[in-house]
């Protein structure tokens, strides 16, 4: 390969290089070469890296993610404690979710919890409870909120562990209803693990609001939290799932960040790859928690529907009631009536010895019972012994 020295351009170094005697000319020149060629990719580097930081810049989420992971690193290098870093986090999250309610830090106010939130849309005020242990948070811990729960009376809470489960519960989102000293419903919501996906801590405080406005609708009677237990045991399974699709969409927009910052100082072409499909998942992501929220709202409507249909069979407990001297016309009836609302059946009364649900009538006799469907079909003489082998057709 053929190269010419321009001796215009460099007479300073012909000159030099006159001027010094310098004997091998060849190998004097070819080191100021690789000098100054390492100069130049030095040079080449910096403005490929200042092209890299101000297309970031001009990305609102890229931007945002540098941020946000320049300010964890700075936390994390404070003179503070892992406790104050926990409620730092979540203070900041839950200003930024909710900025229409008041965050109130009692921290320092004993048995009050870390801090208290004020959701002015349900009028209700909630404890928020953060740890940021690295074992399991034992039952003393939950135990100690109730004794806070009880102090400052109120009747609702949260429950955040950042870093580890909760002793008790399997799910990363679980709560726990129960009558407190005054008889009064109480409800906690448990967050496990809140850091691999801090976003279910909107999603426990939506099922708690709905929990609450259940609770405070003039609808609700002393069935209200058996309906609330089976609504626990029989939707939490759905819930569930859609709370482990978001926890794996978060889990790969927390990997594609950190993929982000590990590439960013050297290949934007990457940066932009990932960046779309950062995008891909977030949108993804968002569009799901909506669709969760949503979901959740329909499921507490479903649930009033059942207890509005429960307060319906009120007269037909008081029907129930004209049967007490019939000992025997009692026991059965009560057996079958029981049954027939547990399957969600609603009664009508026909006569003072004849009740209607869907797919029958009940034709209440001296001794006995009969039940007629509505294809005709008679099941005659029924009584406490053989109702059982009966109820199945229902």
């Amino acid at each position: 390969m053929d190269f010419l020295l321009d001796l215009e351009l460099n007479q300073e170094l012909y000159n030099y290089i006159e001027s010094n005697n310098i004997e091998n000319k060849n190998k004097f020149i070819n080191d100021i070469i690789n000098l100054g060629f390492n100069n130049y990719k030095q040079k080449d580097e910096n403005n490929l890296l200042n092209n890299i930081n101000s297309l970031i810049t001009n990305h609102p989420i890229l931007s945002e993610i540098r941020n946000s992971t320049s300010e964890i690193t700075k936390n994390f290098f404070k003179p503070i404690s892992k406790g104050n870093y926990g409620e730092n986090i979540i203070s900041e999250y839950l200003s930024n979710k909710y900025q229409n309610y008041e965050l109130i830090d009692t921290s320092t106010i004993p048995h009050s919890g870390d801090f208290q939130l004020n959701m002015n849309d349900i009028n209700e005020r909630i404890i928020v409870e953060v740890k940021t242990y690295n074992d399991v948070i034992s039952r003393n811990q939950i135990n100690k909120l109730i004794y806070d729960m009880e102090y400052t009376g109120i009747n609702y809470s949260i429950f955040i562990s950042l870093c580890s489960k909760i002793v008790g519960k399997k799910q990363n989102i679980e709560w726990e209803i129960f009558k407190n000293k005054e008889q009064k419903d109480n409800i906690i919501i448990f967050i496990s693990d809140a850091h691999s996906n801090i976003d279910n801590i909107q999603i426990g405080l939506t099922i708690l609001k709905s929990f609450i406005k259940l609770l405070n609708t003039q609808n609700v009677n002393e069935n209200t939290l058996m309906y609330l237990n089976k609504f626990t045991q029989q939707s939490y399974i759905t819930i569930n799932k859609n709370v482990c699709e978001l926890l794996y969409l978060k889990d790969n927009i927390n990997q594609i960040k950190n993929n982000i910052y590990s590439l960013h100082d050297n290949i934007s072409k990457q940066i932009l790859e990932l960046y779309h499909t950062f995008t891909i998942f977030d949108n993804e992501y968002n569009n799901k928690i909506k669709l969760l929220q949503t979901n959740l709202t329909q499921e507490f409507s479903n649930i009033t529907n059942i207890i509005e249909n429960s307060n319906d069979n009120n007269d037909i407990y008081l029907f129930l009631d004209t049967y007490k001297k019939n000992k025997n016309i009692y026991e059965i009836l009560q057996v079958i009536i029981s049954d027939l609302i547990s399957s969600n059946y609603i009664f009508e009364i026909v006569a003072k010895n004849e009740l209607k649900v869907e797919c029958c009538k009940i034709n209440i006799l001296k001794t006995n019972i009969n039940i007629v469907f509505n294809d005709g079909v008679q099941l005659k003489n029924i009584n406490i012994n053989n109702w059982n082998k009966y109820k199945n057709l229902f």
